[in-house]
């Protein structure tokens, strides 16, 4: 997905996070709508650092899937 056009539709991105503890970032995966973190599961609420992937869950009645 261009970054520049994030999805208005609840989607998932996955990166890295602040939370590591010195070791290497941590994956991290939260709930977003457009280019703003909807959820954080994390009780940090510390988010990403940078946006590597986004997941998208379609229903399958959209997808065309039976």
């Amino acid at each position: 997905i261009d970054p520049r056009r994030r999805p208005e539709c609840l989607y998932l991105g996955c990166g890295p996070t602040i939370r590591n503890k010195g070791y290497r970032p941590a994956a991290h995966m939260v709930v977003m709508q457009g280019r703003e973190v909807a959820h954080d599961p994390h009780p940090s609420r510390a988010g990403l650092t940078t946006l590597d992937r986004v997941l998208l869950l379609v229903p399958k009645t959209i997808a065309g899937v039976a």
